[in-house]
């Protein structure tokens, strides 16, 4: 019983503000980095329609380190996620790894790539989308957890990382995450 009243405070808290997040969402939705039609269709939610510019035959190169890791590698890898492929599982265990244990420096890792900070904010929501379609493929709640943990995290929401003004990647996550949770 305490851990189904957390849980409902904890999704209050993150979904207060969903209907301006849902109205983000559809007003900004051509910004948004690439839209996985067939996540949206298991999901249930084909409200949204955007542009896709991620080639959906594109090879991932060889994965070395999260910091080498760039905004086009993971919208590629959303674009072509397969749970059958080797190297797509590698890539998430290694991503899901690296920020299970090093969250708390991810601004400082990412800011070797991204000099803008809307850049990097771009990049670290479509991490966390990244997170949520690899759930939906593999059932495999601990990326669900991390991407919660994410877009919960207070020091990054202190420096506009979480903010749907500054990112319509974050509106987008916040429904998904919500439609997620309603489907459980």
């Amino acid at each position: 019983m305490e851990n189904r009243i957390h849980t409902r405070s904890m999704t209050d808290t993150l979904f207060s503000k969903l209907a301006a997040h849902q109205a983000n969402l559809k007003k900004n939705q051509a910004q948004l980095a690439y839209c996985n039609e067939a996540f949206h269709t298991k999901i249930g939610y084909n409200d949204i329609v955007c542009k896709n510019t991620a080639s959906t035959n594109a090879t991932l190169p060889k994965y070395k380190y999260f910091k080498t890791i760039t905004l086009e590698d993971i919208v590629n890898l959303r674009a072509n996620l397969d749970a059958t492929n080797k190297d797509h599982l590698f890539w998430c265990k290694k991503i899901y790894r690296f920020l299970e244990f090093r969250l708390s420096s991810i601004e400082e890792r990412i800011q070797k790539n991204y000099a803008k900070k809307e850049e990097r904010i771009t990049f670290i929501q479509n991490v966390v989308t990244l997170l949520l379609e690899y759930y939906t493929v593999t059932n495999d709640s601990r990326y669900l957890s991390l991407a919660l943990k994410i877009l919960r995290k207070k020091p990054l929401a202190k420096q506009g990382f979480l903010n749907s003004q500054c990112n319509v990647q974050y509106s987008y996550n916040i429904v998904v995450v919500h439609k997620l949770i309603k489907n459980l």
